[in-house]
């Protein structure tokens, strides 16, 4: 009678946590990751900054690992995202040499052809300076944004840097630890993956 019992529990636990995962897929497909460089230090596969996931009914928003010097948001369309930064933090934080950078949110806008469907801030290398901002649209293929090279040029211009070659099908981004530090990794539908780091140093 008591294993009846304890197997008719057993069910009843998987029945539970089954019926919870499903309803948190489709209530919105929302969820949230609170993490920074410094929180997963030490595990292989992580998230290296804050970051909240279109719900269907907000916006996206990254917050660049809590620092605060710079956010990005999409539109109501999905098809344009607006990069808002702090010169004097982003110039502090990246060491970018700022001297008369000011303190006042400067805002620059960037169109895509295709509907945004994530966005992602991931780390490259050994420092932040290799972070780069990871754009998903909704055909599979991944646009991206060095930061620091992006604001080396001068002229404060926010702009992608065109889509990455070669890589298709991708459904979500994580960082993993690698050789060189940390690197992106970009998920296909299939469960492979694309080094990114990889992919853009060739």
């Amino acid at each position: 009678m008591g294993k009846g019992n304890t197997f008719i529990k057993i069910i009843a636990l998987i029945i539970c946590f089954l019926a919870i995962g499903i309803a948190c897929f489709y209530a919105g497909k929302t969820w949230s990751i609170v993490k920074n460089r410094n929180e997963v230090e030490g595990n292989n596969v992580s998230n290296a900054a804050t970051r909240i996931v279109f719900d269907g009914k907000g916006a996206y928003e990254i917050s660049c690992q809590g620092n605060g010097s710079f956010w990005v948001t999409t539109d109501s369309t999905q098809k344009a995202i607006t990069f808002s930064y702090i010169p004097s933090m982003l110039s502090k934080y990246y060491d970018l040499g700022w001297e008369d950078a000011v303190d006042d949110v400067q805002a620059d806008s960037v169109r895509f052809d295709k509907k945004v469907v994530d966005l992602y801030l991931g780390g490259m290398g050994q420092t932040s300076r290799g972070d780069t901002l990871f754009i998903l649209l909704e055909d599979g293929t991944v646009e991206y944004i060095p930061i620091v090279k992006m604001f080396s040029n001068f002229d404060m211009k926010v702009s992608s840097y065109g889509q990455i070659s070669n890589v298709a099908n991708v459904v979500k981004f994580v960082t993993a630890s690698a050789s060189s530090g940390v690197t992106t990794l970009a998920i296909k539908n299939d469960g492979t993956y694309y080094d990114l780091q990889q992919v853009l140093a060739n």
